[in-house]
Formats: C-alpha cells, structure tokens, sequence
C-alpha cells in the first residue's frame, strides 16, 4: 500500500515495427497536435495526485512516530526514577558502613534489581527508538518524493509566468523612462512658465500705458500688440497643458497594461506559491536523544578462596554525584534660485561621489554624462536651478536601476556643501 504511484509516459511503451519514414513522420505530426495540452493537464492532475498521496503517508508516520516519541519518553521518566532511586539506596549504604550497622549487601542486591530492572527499561527503549527512527526516515523519503513532484510543477508555473515577469519589467522600465521625461518636461515648463508671466507683465504694463492715453478698455483689446501678447500667452499654456496631457495619457497606457498584465499573472503565481507551501511543511523533530553503544565486559569471573583475615573496616563509598541638518538643506534649496547647467552639475557630482566614497565608491553610483544627457535629452549647456537638477537625477538613477534611495542624503549633501560654496 506504501508504493509510490506509478504513471506511464510514452518513453516507457513498447517500441513499435519500423514504418516508412513519410508514415512516422505523419504519425509524429497527428500525436504532437492531438495529445500535448491534454497531456499537460493530466500530468497535472496527477501531480496533485501524487503530493496528496506522498503526504498521507508523511503524516501518517510522523503521527506514529509521535506515538513511539511518548512510549520513550515514558522509559526515560521510569529510568530516571530509578536511578534517583540508586543513588538514595548508595547513600544509605554509605551511611550504614559508615555506623557499622548490618544490612548493606541486602541494599547492594536491591540496586541490583534495580539495575535489571533499568536494563529491561532501556532494552524495550531500544526497541521503541529503532521503531522510531524507520518511522523518521520513511517520512523523510515521502517527504522528498513529494517535493520532487512539487518541483516538477512549480518548474511548469514558472515557464509560464517567465514571459509575464519579462514584460511586466519591460513595462515597468517604459514606465520609468516616462517619469525621466516627466521631470525633465516639468522643469522645461517651468521655465516656460516663468517667460509667459514675464509677457503677461509686459502685456499688463502695455494695457495700463494704453489706458492712460484714453483708450476705451475694448480699443485697448483690439490693439494689435495687446492682442499678439495675448495669442502669445494662449498658445504658450495651450501648449504646456498639451505635451503634460500627453505625458500623463502615456503613463495611463503604461499603468493599464501593467494591470492587465499582472492579473494574468496573478493566478500562475498562486499556484505556483500553493506547491511552494506544499514544500515548506517539513517533517516534525523528534529530538530523541542519540544512543551510544554500551561497552561489552570481556573476561571472567574468578572464585577465590576465602582465607580467613583480619577484619578491616570498609571506607564509606561515598555519595553519588549527579535630522535637524535636514530641515536647513530644504530651506537652502528653497531659497536660492541659482541656475547651472547641465554638464557643471554632473561633472561636480561625480567629483563630490569621488572625493566622499573613493575606492568604495561603485562604477553604477557614478554618472555617465553623455548617457544622461541624451536619456534626458538635455544640452549640456541647459540651465536648471538644484531642485530641478535632483528630480531628474533621482529619476534616472530609478530608470539605470541605480541605487537612489541611498544617494538622496548624499545630493542633498553635494547641494550644501560644493553648491552652496560656489555660489
């Protein structure tokens, strides 16, 4: 009843006549068309099958082995009583030889079956453990049967979800590279921003300069500056409302697939996590203590003749031994508005990586300048103030899968300590 289920695969079937090559060929074909999805399945099933029956037989020998664990523990707890026994009878007989009194060898017969009695204790132990460790290593070996199918099918699920997992990170690094080109954007319409209050000053200024000449307010609109500032400030907005829109409608795209993707996913990965728990449950410890081979007497005994003597007494035998830095960085980088270009700031972090870091600096942490420039597409002599530097700088570093949680302190840092500085 405890073998192990044995399934037939077509490598196990009889070899059959050998047919003309266009006949096996056609034979071939018509089997890979009809049976491998089927087949799939049934390897499945029977799988499943296969891990339910191995770990039948896994709790049903550990829950013996628990059973055969007590009945030792209960020989343990009788041989130590009688142990404890021994020595409470050595003491006595200790004290006995010590006053003289009579009575000691009957005590000596007492340990002595008390000693056969240990021996029956320790040999039906024996018996029991050897019981025990065959009942530890056949749910052990059902154990391992078990895996081995787990394995088998959690190596399936894993084929599987392999293409999901590469285009979900393929997404993922799309995506990134949207967010580097959302930061570079921003900070490029920042400066567009700050131009079109700069003309709708100018405009205002004109208007007002306009009213002063008597100009009623609808001469004002219709005169041809006002009205070339005002398609100027039109078309500027218009515009940065249009590249952000189309920038977000891309990262939406990119969220959905995601999405879709990871729910196609989702149910391999619980199957492929249920036969990875089916793993995890390994056999219980019995922690039974391990036996040593008891030292076999050699020899034999010899009758002496008893001659009388002079009494002597005998010695007693004895008794048995048993950041506040933190908050002034922020407040630095909201204050100062100065602009630098692109190529100072990463030549000047590099520098900063370098002389912190030195020879445990890694090649990664460091900043390829004609990679960024043109992952941002960025010129190098394009002005940005700190702010906008560290945006895109902690984008990129997430789209080079660059550590750059760990560098935040750091560029913080660089801004106090070198931009500050140079100011």
């Amino acid at each position: 009843m405890e073998k192990g289920l044995i399934t037939s695969t077509p490598e196990s079937t009889k070899e059959e006549p050998v047919e003309t090559e266009t006949e096996a060929e056609a034979k071939a074909k018509e089997s890979e068309e009809k049976k491998p999805a089927k087949a799939s399945g049934v390897n499945r099933i029977l799988g499943r099958m296969e891990i339910a029956y191995n770990q039948f037989w896994v709790n049903r020998h550990e829950k013996k082995a628990v059973q055969l664990k007590n009945k030792i523990d209960g020989s343990d707890l009788k041989i130590r009583a009688l142990e404890q026994s021994k020595q409470e009878i050595a003491l006595a007989i200790g004290d006995l030889k010590a006053q003289n009194i009579p009575g000691s060898e009957t005590l000596k017969l007492k340990i002595k079956a008390i000693d056969q009695e240990i021996t029956g204790f320790s040999n039906t132990r024996d018996a029991v453990q050897s019981k025990l460790e065959e009942r530890e290593n056949k749910a052990k070996l059902y154990t391992n049967k078990r895996d081995r199918v787990a394995d088998k099918l959690i190596g399936h699920y894993d084929e599987k979800l392999e293409p999901m997992e590469e285009e979900l990170e393929n997404l993922q690094t799309c995506k990134d590279q949207v967010d580097l080109v959302m930061a570079v954007t921003e900070a490029k319409h920042g400066e567009q921003l700050e131009k079109l209050n700069n003309i709708k000053k100018r405009k205002t200024q004109l208007e007002n300069a306009l009213r002063t000449t008597g100009m009623s307010e609808k001469q004002v609109q219709k005169f041809e500056a006002v009205k070339a500032l005002t398609d100027l400030l039109v078309q500027g907005r218009e515009k940065v409302r249009l590249e952000w829109d189309d920038l977000m409608q891309r990262k939406a795209r990119i969220n959905e697939k995601i999405a879709d993707v990871d729910a196609k996913a989702n149910p391999y990965r619980d199957k492929r996590e249920k036969f990875a728990r089916v793993k995890a449950g390994r056999p219980v410890s019995m922690e039974v203590a391990t036996r040593q081979r008891v030292s076999e007497f050699k020899g034999t005994e010899e009758a002496t003749s008893h001659t009388r003597t002079e009494s002597s007494e005998e010695k007693p035998s004895g008794v048995y031994e048993t950041s506040p830095m933190e908050a002034k960085v922020a407040e630095s980088i909201e204050k100062d508005k100065e602009r630098r270009t692109a190529s100072d700031y990463i030549s000047g972090w590099n520098t900063y990586l370098q002389k912190k870091y030195g020879g445990d600096l890694l090649a990664t942490e460091t900043v390829n300048s004609k990679d960024f420039l043109s992952s941002t597409r960025l010129s190098s002599d394009y002005k940005l103030d700190f702010k906008d530097f560290k945006n895109i700088l902690t984008r990129y570093y997430k789209l080079k899968k660059m550590p750059a949680d760990k560098l935040n302190a750091d560029i913080d840092k660089f801004f106090a300590d070198t931009i500050k500085v140079q100011k």
